[in-house]
């Protein structure tokens, strides 16, 4: 793999990690816990806006009983809490950075398609690790994970296939400065129309016989 291709994958990671820490605290505040949410559009709207206050109240009850009314504070202990719950339950625990690093390198152009399937795969094994009791919540949380997963690593990697694109020239000045370099400039050559030095006649033999052409006439 070209280092600057390596680099790339590395900017595709890093923008990853943050659009999953964004959709897990969207899951977090906005998911609804209970089974009756899920029975209506109605029902679910209305757990979602349950989840959200009482996501808001236990930040405020946080924020004023441990950091002195920083909410700043409070914001930023939770995105690092994310971060690590991102890069070390599932980046590592689930192989995913190995996975993407070797798609990258056996992908051939098609990034995003190589991309999904490593992620599925990781996402087999972070089940495997993590939901062996199967319930009514972690399934939730493994759809929510699925679907987010899938939008979030399809756009790193389209992100990252923009950035690997290389500018191509344009064909006629490509043509041109190609033909320019082939045919050196000399200053009689200059504003004359290009003659050839062998007649016509003569093109058809070789440097032998146009001689022996030449000094008999």
């Amino acid at each position: 793999m070209p280092f600057r291709r390596f680099v790339i994958w590395g900017v595709e990671r890093l923008l990853e990690w943050h659009l999953a820490m964004l959709c897990l605290l969207a899951v977090r505040f906005l998911l609804p816990v209970h089974d009756e949410s899920y029975v209506s559009l109605n029902a679910f709207v209305a757990g979602v806006r349950e989840t959200w206050r009482a996501g808001v109240d236990d930040a405020r009850f946080m924020t004023d009983a441990f950091m002195n009314g920083d909410r700043l504070l409070y914001g930023w202990k939770t995105y690092v809490a994310t971060a690590y719950v991102i890069g070390v339950h599932i980046y590592l625990q689930s192989l995913y950075l190995f996975t993407s690093l070797l798609v990258r390198r056996v992908s051939d152009g098609r990034d995003t398609l190589f991309s999904i399937a490593a992620f599925l795969v990781s996402f087999v094994i972070f089940c495997a690790l993590n939901l062996p009791s199967h319930d009514a919540g972690s399934l939730r949380l493994a759809l929510c994970l699925l679907i987010g997963g899938l939008v979030v690593v399809g756009l790193s990697a389209e992100f990252g296939k923009a950035l690997n694109e290389k500018p191509v020239p344009p064909r006629n000045m490509a043509s041109r400065s190609k033909s320019s370099r082939s045919r050196p400039a000399t200053a009689f050559s200059i504003g004359q129309p290009e003659v050839s030095a062998v007649p016509e006649r003569d093109a058809g033999y070789s440097v032998f016989r146009r001689k022996a052409l030449y000094f008999r006439e």
